[in-house]
Formats: C-alpha cells, structure tokens, sequence
C-alpha cells in the first residue's frame, strides 16, 4: 500500500465515523485539518511492509489534535521528527480547546511514548524502518467545556458503532500493510484487536492518567522497545 492509498483510508476512515449520529459536542478528525505534518511523516518515514505496528487509542488533544501526528506534542514532533507545518482548524472548534498547532502546550503521552523511541533510535528513519504507528479510532471527542471524552467513554450504541468502523479498518489495515505485529498502546486497543489478530502484544499507555505510566517509562519501556524492535 503506498502513501496516498493509506492516507485515502484514514480519511475516509474519519468521514464513516463523522457520519455517526454522535453525542458529543465538538469531533474533530485531525487529518482533515492538520493533514500536512501528516503527510510530511508520510513522505519522510513511510515504509512498507509494516512488520511492527503501533496502534493507540485515540487522538490527545493536546498531540495529533494539534500537530496531526500520533502522540505528536509539538516539542517532539519539532525536535525529534524534525517535522513543523501549517495547520488549520476543525470545522465545528470547541472555544475551550482551540488548536494552536505548534504552538501547542507540550503532551505528557507524547513527551513520553517518543521519549522512548528516541532512547532506543537516534533517528526517527531507523524507528519508522521497523514499525509504523496509527490510532485505533481517529476521532477526538470533546464534551462542551474542551474535556477529552475517551471513545471507551462513549455512549454504549455509539462506541459500538465507533468500534466496529474502528475494527473493519483496523483489519484491513493490518492487512494490507503486511503486519506481523500488533503493539497495542493501552487495554482498549489491545482488548480490541487481540480478539481478530493473535500476535498483538500490550504496552502501557504513556498517560499521567495512568499510574503505572509514569514508571514505566522512566525504568522498563527503552528496554520493551528494544526486546520488541530489535
């Protein structure tokens, strides 16, 4: 699958899932307005087969909602990625969670997930050589005062809605991608895609929400990513 044909995928991927009668205020899809930065990982990093892939939950709202890059705080994307781009704004934007893109507060899951990988690769082009990362559903959803709302959080016939786009994609993907390996970034991806792919491993999500996190990737997760990676 080349670059363009992904990319077609992960947005018609957000158009099928905006199409939901959804509950929540604001629903932003970051590749319709943050999709250059995007795109430059595409053209920078993309490789395929893609033996190892990385899947988190859902856009933050202070990473891919800003900068359209998984677990993407401005500061890494900036420093380690090395990829700084215009982005635009969502359609219907919450006035308490505008995107600033780059100009964005740090993320505390992104600092840390790529805090990590740039421990065990000097280069993102030797990490992307080895692995790829998406988002189990590419939405982000926000109650009326900017608060995130998890896709697990969602109402109960939305978040199976959400969830069986999330999975028809997912299989696809995994598919058409060549993957050997699922490295699930939290229980609800994991929980999800270990049911129809076998060989999907648990890694812990970098979250400050989680307080398991924050030890893990202080002590353990240079040395996951390396048993895992290489």
């Amino acid at each position: 699958m080349d670059k363009n044909e992904l990319f077609s995928i992960l947005r018609e991927e957000e158009e099928r899932m905006l199409s939901l009668p959804l509950s929540a205020p604001y629903v932003y899809a970051p590749l319709s307005y943050a999709y250059k930065p995007y795109l430059m990982m595409l053209d920078e990093y993309y490789t395929t087969p893609v033996k190892n892939l990385f899947v988190g939950l859902n856009p933050g709202p202070f990473g891919m909602a800003q900068t359209g890059i998984p677990f993407g705080s401005a500061g890494k994307v900036r420093s380690y990625l090395k990829i700084e781009s215009d982005v635009f704004h969502p359609q219907n934007e919450c006035p308490e969670r505008r995107v600033s893109g780059f100009l964005s507060r740090s993320e505390i899951s992104g600092e840390r997930f790529w805090g990590a990988v740039s421990n065990v690769f000097s280069s993102p082009a030797s990490f992307f050589e080895k692995a790829f990362i998406l988002n189990y559903v590419p939405l982000l959803f926000l109650n009326e005062r900017g608060a995130n709302i998890t896709p697990d959080k969602l109402k109960k016939d939305e978040r199976k809605k959400v969830f069986q786009i999330a999975d028809e994609y997912m299989k696809m993907l995994i598919d058409r991608l060549g993957v050997e390996r699922v490295i699930a970034i939290g229980r609800v991806p994991y929980c999800r895609i270990v049911k129809y792919f076998g060989d999907t491993i648990y890694m812990q999500h970098p979250s400050p929400l989680n307080r398991e996190s924050l030890a893990f990737y202080e002590k353990d997760a240079t040395a996951f990513l390396e048993e895992v990676l290489l």
